[in-house]
């Protein structure tokens, strides 16, 4: 016997959202997303050398290279997330 935490329809809120379960869907995105994700892991992981790194008028001496890489995507992921925001808005904007 197993533990089902959906209440029964009597005990069910009468708001404007009742509770439904949801599942969550495995889609060929997610996969994508998650294997992108396990390659710079492990990209990561066997970059674990010390560097100096410069960045314009930053410096850092001896800093591991994971953390070079890491700041990297990062910043990649940001600015890749601040584009398609610019891009949406200026869509909507010529929208309406």
């Amino acid at each position: 016997m197993s533990f089902d935490p959906t209440p029964e329809d009597k005990n069910i809120s009468k708001g404007p959202t009742p509770f439904t379960r949801e599942t969550v869907r495995i889609t060929p995105a997610r996969i994508g997303w998650a294997i992108l994700a396990i390659l710079a892991l492990v990209f990561v992981i066997q970059n674990g050398d010390r560097v100096d790194a410069r960045f314009l008028v930053l410096r850092a001496d001896r800093v591991p290279l994971w953390l070079v890489i890491v700041i990297a995507l990062v910043l990649g992921f940001l600015l890749g997330l601040l584009t398609m925001a610019l891009r949406r808005r200026r869509h909507q904007e010529r929208k309406d």
